[in-house]
Formats: structure tokens, sequence, C-alpha cells
């Protein structure tokens, strides 16, 4: 059967059957899914209250900030490009293919209830790519992801079972292509959004904090030009009179006028806040930017993950030493469960990826 590719005019009429007071029980194609949603963000918000797990966000961003030097009077967008050797960038990498998959018989079976065949026939080609290895492999255990089409500005976003929920339309980079983003200021530089895969952060600069505030994440990770890339997710940038436009855009059936931000991914503020920020915390969790129709670029989920592993490594020690302290800290034995189960949650991903390095 072949995918099913979905309109962004398509998107967005069932985005607002979704978006309801009743969080889209009306859609009956996905009604089952959004009902476990729901149970699963009001687990989500009951542990955030339990484990005030944000505190780290100071540190988490002092990390972030420093391990790519940024200037924090940059707005909307960085890019680094860096050497291969610098980021460990696995450059002859085979496919999943052509080398021998060592992934147990026993993990395949255990991940098995993580694949749902019908799913995977309405996504497109390298969706469908992506939600295989997320089903199969896992490599952020406990941790939902995304994954943005630029084809059909659409944002679709899977829970940490891995199962689809409401979709969105988005905006992102206003040129093609996934060349290196040099967009420093407003309107200068190259504007991309370069397909590859990014870690989720809830670190911040100041000046994003005073646009944006809680709504947004910083997004950094590999391009799958082997390019080091610091992005963000946010709602929609009101500066320089560009929220009632940017807004328009969304709405607009032209797929093409989504591309209209310095690089960054942005979504409407009420999908941000009752959607993205009770399935995400901003924990290293991934984001997956699919190529343009046109680009020539190889998109190997495999190759990418193994490229980023290194970051990802670097990212679960100083998460982890943010809950050992916060255990050591904690007031109560359900504290103490909540920080001894995220410390596991870490190790458990931190392995995978050294693993992979």
């Amino acid at each position: 059967m072949e995918s099913k590719k979905l309109t962004k005019s398509e998107v967005i009429r069932k985005e607002k059957q979704a978006l309801n007071r009743t969080f889209g029980l009306t859609y009956e194609q996905r009604q089952k899914e959004l009902q476990e949603f729901i149970k699963f963000y009001e687990k989500t918000e009951r542990e955030k209250k339990v484990g005030k797990i944000l505190q780290y966000s100071t540190i988490a961003a002092l990390l972030a900030l420093a391990f790519f030097r940024l200037n924090s009077n940059d707005t909307d967008t960085y890019t680094t490009n860096t050497n291969e050797s610098s980021l460990n960038i696995e450059t002859g990498a085979k496919s999943a293919e052509e080398r021998e998959d060592t992934l147990p018989i026993q993990e395949v079976e255990k991940e098995a209830h993580r694949f749902n065949q019908e799913v995977y026939e309405t996504l497109p080609k390298y969706e469908r790519d992506v939600y295989k290895y997320m089903s199969l492999k896992n490599p952020t255990p406990n941790r939902g992801y995304l994954v943005l089409n630029k084809s059909n500005a659409t944002l679709d976003i899977f829970n940490k079972e891995n199962k689809l929920g409401i979709s969105t339309v988005a905006g992102f980079g206003k040129d093609k292509g996934d060349s290196p983003n040099t967009s420093y200021e407003y309107d200068r530089g190259s504007m991309t959004t370069p397909a590859g895969v990014y870690l989720m952060s809830n670190a911040s600069s100041k000046k994003d904090i005073e646009e944006y505030g809680k709504l947004q994440f910083s997004m950094f990770g590999i391009s799958v030009l082997g390019d080091k890339v610091f992005l963000g997710l946010h709602q929609t940038y009101s500066g320089h009179g560009e929220l009632e436009k940017r807004t328009a855009k969304l709405a607009s059936e032209n797929v093409e006028d989504n591309r209209f931000s310095n690089g960054c991914i942005n979504v409407d503020e009420g999908y941000f806040k009752r959607v993205i920020k009770k399935e995400f915390i901003g924990d290293g969790e991934l984001i997956f930017v699919l190529p343009d129709d046109e680009s020539s670029a190889e998109f190997n989920v495999d190759k990418l993950i193994r490229n980023i592993a290194p970051m990802i490594v670097d990212f679960c020690n100083q998460i982890e030493k943010i809950y050992e302290k916060s255990l050591q800290n904690a007031k109560n034995e359900n504290e103490k469960s909540f920080y001894l189960d995220k410390i596991l949650e870490i190790q458990e991903r931190r392995k995978f990826a050294l693993d992979l390095m």
C-alpha cells in the first residue's frame, strides 16, 4: 500500500478537530490514541509537580550555550561548521540495509508493540524510516519525539510509546535545502532548517526567554550534511510585527507560505501549550527534520543517530548529575523514587548511545 500524504489543508482541518475542548474525542480515526495521550499528559503533569524536574534549566542553559559557544545576542538561529573529527562523525557508516542488524531477537520482540502497520503505511517515505527505527531501537526510552516534514509543512508528535498524536502545521526556514544556516540577525544570512536529528533542551538565552517565555525549546544536533546546528522550536515569533503575518501563513493552504522563519520551527501558541509542553520537558528528546522533496542528501536514520550519539552521552552525563543532586535533597520517599527512576532512564539512554560510538 502506498503512503497517504496529507495536504496542508487536511492537517489544519484535523488539528482544529483535535484541539477542541474534549481534546479531539470527536476525531474518530484517532479517538483511542488521543484518549491514551490525555492519560499520559495527566501523568506527566503530576510528575512535574512532584519532581520539579525543571529546576535544572539554568545549568542546562549554561551547558548548551557553552557547548556551542554562542553569542547571547543572536536571535533566531545559530549554526557552526565543524570538522568531522571534532564531532566524531561517522562518514563511512553503512546503511541499515548494508550492515548486519545487531539488535537481539529478544529486544525486537520486546519493542514489537511499538510498531503499528496502519500508522506506518500513512507516513511519507523518510518518516517511515524514522518511525521504524524508533519502534525497534528506541534510543530515548520513556520519551516522545517530533518529526518535521518540510514537504507538507507538518509537525508530527509521537509519545513515549511511539503512538502518533495530534499533528499540526509548522513554519520553518525561508530558504530550501540543508546547507548550514548562517542567519545571525533578522533577515540576514542563509535561513535554512537543515534536515537531520536534534536534541531538545530547555536551555534558552535571555533574549529568547523575553521573546517566547516558556513556550520554546532549543534544538542542537547534526544535519544530514554533517554540520553542527543550533536552532529553536518555539511559539510563533511576534517581533518586528511578524505575529499576524506568520499566523496567516500558518493558516494558508499553500505549503510554501510556511517558509517564513530565520530557521527555527514556529508553531501556534495554543498547540505549543496544550500539546508540546505536555509531552516534552527538554531533557534530550529527539526532533527529526526531513529533507525537502528536491534534496539529494542521504537521510539515513541509523547514521544520524550514530553521529549524534556523542552529544546524547554528554547531555546524559550532565542531566544525571542534576538528578543525583536532586535525589540527595529529596524531601520524601515519593521524590526519591521519582529521581531514582529518572536516573535509571538517563543511564539506559546513555548506554544505548555509548554502544553506538
